[in-house]
């Protein structure tokens, strides 16, 4: 397992401090049989058929295992998932799917490991119950963006002479923290997003549908025009939105909990100056949820 914990971190160019201290915790198990078989016994638990309905139990086995090994449960909780990730390449191969997509799907846990690091400076994840629809393959990360299947939830929506129906099949669209959200890697992953999946769309187009902040309606009113964030917004249509008495999302834009005064947040980036004056004139945050169809090309 050590070869393959190296290989997978250097893969996603974690820091050397990162590499050191999961080795060392890998080490541990490994000259532990007691910690290494219970590792083990979760592990299968969470490939079982039922696995992904139990992940809230799982994650607490993992905390009972962490403390037995004195480690934060969020180093455990990330250790688990390199260590499944063995078997999900396997898995990746056995389908015939690129390994480029699957390490391309595995870039999400870097993401997670430097979001936990910048709220709780923590080298693990807080976010333990995200991952499982990638393990079960569900998920998947093709360039910029990752999808999943999902249902429509709303009623009859029409675009370009095609009609989604509420309960059809479309493809659920996540933004990784995973750099610049630019018009050509965007346009690039859904190239991907098409090819992938295109022999499920019987000659139609791809439906994507996307709720994020990123698609509340009023970041035109504070956004410079010119940003891949209203760009961005653009390729879909806003057929829905809501409301945040409080920035639910506050720490995908300033590294941590929003928890203090507005004064003391970090204006370090744009992103953030331009947040920190749209709260300060007492303005709401919110979601957007928008629909877009294309036909492998272009957005219709």
């Amino acid at each position: 397992m050590r070869q393959y914990l190296v290989l997978f971190m250097e893969k996603l160019n974690f820091p050397e401090e990162v590499k050191k201290s999961f080795l060392d915790i890998n080490f541990l198990f490994e000259q532990n049989p007691n910690y290494y078989n219970e590792m083990n016994l979760i592990t299968m638990k969470f490939y079982s058929d039922q696995g992904r309905l139990q992940t809230n139990e799982i994650l607490e086995e993992l905390n009972l295992l962490s403390q037995k090994v004195g480690i934060h449960s969020y180093k455990m909780h990330f250790l688990f998932y390199m260590y499944c990730s063995k078997l999900l390449l396997e898995k990746y191969k056995k389908s015939s799917i690129s390994e480029e997509i699957f390490w391309n799907s595995m870039l999400d846990l870097r993401c997670k490991l430097f979001e936990c690091y910048n709220i709780h400076s923590i080298w693990g994840t807080s976010a333990g119950s995200w991952f499982p629809r990638f393990y079960t393959m569900e998920r998947f990360g093709l360039g910029r963006l990752q999808y999943e299947y999902a249902t429509f939830a709303y009623d009859n929506y029409t675009r370009c002479g095609f009609t989604i129906h509420k309960g059809d099949k479309v493809y659920n669209v996540h933004i990784p923290s995973s750099g610049p959200l630019t018009r050509d890697e965007r346009m690039n992953s859904y190239r991907k997003a098409f090819e992938f999946y295109k022999n499920e769309l019987n000659g139609k187009p791809l439906v994507l549908v996307c709720n994020s902040w990123l698609l509340y309606p009023k970041n035109e009113m504070f956004f410079p025009k010119d940003s891949n964030i209203i760009d961005f917004m653009h390729d879909f249509e806003i057929i829905d939105s809501t409301e945040q008495d409080i920035f639910a999302d506050a720490w995908r834009v300033f590294g941590k909990e929003f928890c203090e005064p507005i004064e003391k947040l970090s204006v370090d980036t744009s992103l953030q100056r331009v947040y920190v004056n749209w709260l300060k004139e007492g303005n709401k945050t919110g979601n957007g949820y928008g629909v877009m169809l294309f036909d492998g090309e272009c957005i219709l």
